[in-house]
């Protein structure tokens, strides 16, 4: 065999190798591509399932806050409502003015009954009549109220306890006479001056009472004195 042959022989050889090794090189790459993609698929397919898990996460989020939001409003506007309603019944009421008007025009008429009675000399008449005035106003009014015609009420109520006193003076009841002058002194006005004037007139003329007397006396003196406290203090007479 010449030499050319056996050169010719081994080009052969190695080419034959060469395309072999690129055969085996091609089909190794070709089996590695599917199992490439399949795993790309399946992490891909993962990613798309956590993307989707934390959509489904917010979205379940989203709803419960929403849940949540609806549930404290519905909450807040039925803690309000209440609120208004009791705000509503605390709102007070307006006074009726026709049934002050008539109450006023009631208690005036029996006063001027009762007046006109003493003149008479009726006065165990005209102190019915002022009983009957008294048991009106406590009939049809509110002893609670804060309104200001309360106030003038109360005028009313004094004045009408004083005139039954006098007729009770006057028609020889003087236990009744002091019992309404206690009344206008310890409860609605400490400086009545009439209440005490007749308290301490009976008390000396008809109870012989003269200690209660005096003390009756000495409170007359000391409300004197306070009346006109800056007249006895600069010297000058009490106008």
């Amino acid at each position: 065999m010449s030499p050319r042959t056996t050169s010719k022989n081994t080009q052969l050889l190695v080419a034959g190798l060469v395309a072999a090794a690129t055969i085996s090189l091609v089909v190794y790459y070709a089996s590695l591509t599917p199992a490439t993609a399949s795993s790309k698929k399946k992490e891909k397919k993962f990613d798309d399932d956590n993307k989707g898990d934390g959509n489904a996460s917010e979205k379940g989020s989203a709803t419960n806050n929403k849940k949540s939001t609806t549930s404290s409003s519905s909450t807040k506007d039925k803690s309000v409502k209440p609120t208004t309603e009791s705000s509503r019944d605390a709102t007070p009421k307006k006074s009726n003015v026709t049934d002050e008007k008539e109450l006023h025009s009631k208690i005036e008429e029996l006063d001027k009954k009762g007046k006109a009675l003493f003149k008479n000399k009726k006065y165990l008449e005209a102190a019915t009549t002022f009983t009957e005035a008294l048991d009106y106003i406590e009939t049809h009014t509110d002893h609670d109220s804060n309104t200001s015609d309360a106030s003038s009420l109360n005028k009313q109520i004094v004045t009408l306890i004083n005139n039954r006193s006098a007729m009770y003076e006057k028609g020889n009841l003087p236990e009744l006479a002091v019992e309404d002058c206690n009344k206008i002194l310890e409860v609605y006005d400490i400086t009545h001056s009439k209440a005490r004037q007749r308290k301490l007139r009976i008390l000396e003329h008809k109870f012989q009472d003269y200690y209660q007397a005096l003390v009756e006396c000495c409170a007359l003196q000391l409300q004197y004195m306070q009346q006109h406290r800056e007249q006895l203090r600069m010297g000058l007479p009490p106008s």
